[in-house]
């Protein structure tokens, strides 16, 4: 009886470290979903982002939904500015977007609108590799345009005229009187000036057989009506002499920076030669930079990426970079680009194979910002 009486007595001194038990067995399920849960969240920011899927992700409610959720930006409505932005960024494998960025910028507010209503309205049916959803990396274009507010998917699609336009040819077309003369006849915008903008607007265009220029856009813009004056002054008082292919006057692709500067209305010769804080980087100079063998002996030292090759991915990759006093090419950037390795390849092959002859201020030789195009084409 006295054994009995005991065993009971027992009973409730076990309770106790039976519910201790229960809790650690509960915290251990606890703290093992929490770790699984992190580990799946960074092995979706560590997978693979594919360039290229047999699914590709799809927008739900497509580009005229989302076109539809755009407010176009004040300032970019009172200085009637418009233009085409592309953001770039990954639809992951449950359809969202993440890391967004601007691959052509328009200025003005237009930027940061685009990827705003990315960032916060697109959702993806998401891509889809071997039968499994997996991470993509896509980008896609938010259009403004005053008057409706957006540019339909239809006059977006409408097919230009069709015509061989060369982007690198024997003789490049040759501006009339110089950029020095073009930056003469810009009018600085008026919105521009009060509120203090200035910037560099690069204008990319073709130049026609007739030396003529047409189909100007901006390929990379600073708002404030600063890309619309810059459009005006080429397309109104550019003329060159055409570029020549085989002998003959061929439309040649080209672009030009225009630079604003408030110091006088635009950046001149002489303004150039100014120090700015950091470093004395020209962006026209009495002499430009020439590239030592050509645009054609670069090209040549092209290696087409694996992955575009088999994607059979073609386009036109414009490098902006600096060409230092010694000819040697340094902070090169991607101005346009076309995906699929290829505008790494452009990267490379400038700054690797690139060497200049300096262009020269005053008799000496001195930094300059320039550009170059990179054509990638499969035979």
């Amino acid at each position: 009886m006295a054994s009995r009486e005991s065993s009971i007595d027992d009973l409730p001194s076990n309770r106790p470290f039976s519910v201790q038990l229960g809790l650690i067995v509960a915290l251990l399920l606890v703290s093992s979903i929490l770790l699984i849960s992190r580990w799946d969240s960074e092995s979706e920011n560590n997978s693979e982002v594919y360039e290229i899927v047999e699914q590709m992700p799809e927008l739900i409610g497509g580009i005229r939904g989302l076109q539809a959720k755009v407010t176009y930006p004040e300032i970019a409505r009172k200085a009637r500015v418009e233009g085409r932005v592309i953001v770039q960024f990954i639809v992951d494998k449950s359809g969202n977007v993440r890391n967004p960025q601007v691959l052509r910028r328009v200025g003005g507010g237009l930027d940061e609108e685009a990827t705003r209503v990315i960032s916060e309205h697109a959702v993806f049916t998401p891509g889809r590799q071997d039968g499994k959803p997996v991470s993509v990396r896509l980008a896609i274009p938010i259009v403004f345009k005053l008057g409706n507010e957006l540019e339909s998917l239809s006059d977006e699609s409408q097919p230009s005229e069709k015509q061989d336009v060369y982007e690198i040819v024997e003789q490049m077309p040759e501006l009339i009187g110089g950029v020095r003369g073009l930056h003469a006849k810009v009018k600085y915008p008026e919105i521009a000036r009060k509120a203090h903008v200035e910037g560099r607007v690069i204008v990319q265009f073709i130049v026609d057989e007739n030396g003529n220029v047409r189909d100007a856009e901006i390929l990379r813009g600073a708002g404030a009506g600063l890309d619309e004056e810059a459009v005006r002054v080429i397309s109104e008082h550019a003329v060159f002499t055409p570029g020549r292919q085989d002998g003959k006057p061929v439309p040649v692709r080209v672009a030009i920076p225009i630079v604003f500067k408030l110091d006088n209305e635009f950046e001149s010769l002489s303004d150039q030669s100014q120090s700015s804080e950091k470093q004395d980087v020209y962006e026209i100079v009495e002499q430009m930079p020439e590239l030592i063998g050509g645009v054609r002996g670069l090209q040549a030292k092209i290696k087409y990426p694996e992955l575009a090759r088999k994607a059979h991915v073609e386009g036109r990759v414009i490098v902006q970079f600096i060409v230092d006093e010694n000819g040697d090419v340094r902070d090169a950037e991607v101005l346009r680009g076309a995906g699929a390795g290829l505008d790494e390849e452009a990267t490379r092959v400038i700054m690797e194979e690139a060497k200049f002859i300096p262009g020269h201020q005053s008799g000496r030789a001195v930094p300059t910002m320039t550009s170059l195009p990179i054509v990638f084409k499969l035979r």
